[in-house]
Formats: structure tokens, sequence, C-alpha cells
């Protein structure tokens, strides 16, 4: 299963260092936390206080941070995947060179001792 299927907090916890998150990234999902922590407090005080509208404007721009939170870590999750798939290729060139070295190897070894 790809580091994508899974969800933000199963990707933060279980995956190989590598996966996780730059430290920018990590930053700036810290920064978008905190300004989400501060609109809900400003959304309740605003809710006490009887401002609709400050409520509705507060409350979308928490559902912004959130989806800021998401966007930001779909760039780590694409980064991840194409690191490996160039370990992958470079394993299977890896492999590959070891093989025609050693066939190359057997033809010089099998011609030494050609009876001819």
């Amino acid at each position: 299963m790809t580091a994508a299927g899974l969800p933000l907090i199963h990707r933060l916890y279980f995956l190989p260092l590598e996966a996780l998150l730059t430290r920018m990234t990590r930053a700036l999902c810290t920064l978008h936390g905190v300004v989400l922590v501060w609109l809900a407090y400003c959304t309740v005080q605003s809710a006490r206080n009887g401002a609709a509208w400050a409520v509705l404007m507060f409350g979308v721009t928490s559902a912004m941070s959130v989806i800021a939170v998401v966007r930001e870590t779909e760039p780590s999750d694409r980064v991840y995947a194409t690191r490996q798939r160039a370990r992958v290729h470079q394993a299977a060139e890896d492999d590959a060179r070891i093989l025609a070295e050693a066939q190359v190897r057997h033809d010089r070894v099998s011609w030494k001792s050609s009876p001819l």
C-alpha cells in the first residue's frame, strides 16, 4: 500500500523516517495548526457574543487551514514515492550489471577451458 492511501496520522507515525515530512513542511503544518486553534477560539468567542457573520467567516477560514495542511502533506508523499521508484530502478540496474558481469566471467572461463 502506498503512503498516499493512508490516513495522515498513520503516515506520520508508522512510515520510515525518510517518508516523514520535511522540516519546512512540518513547520508550515504546525503554523497552520496554531492558526486553526486561534480561529476556533475566535469562532467560539464570536458565537458567545452573537456575531453570526463572524462565526461563519471564522468557520470557513478554519476549514481552509485544514485544507492547507492536507495539501502541504501531499508533496511529501510524491517525493517519497519518487525516491522509492528511483531506489527500485537503481536496484534493478545493479542486478542487471551483476548478472552481465557474471555472464562475462562465465564466458571467459568456458572459452579458456574449451578443448580447441
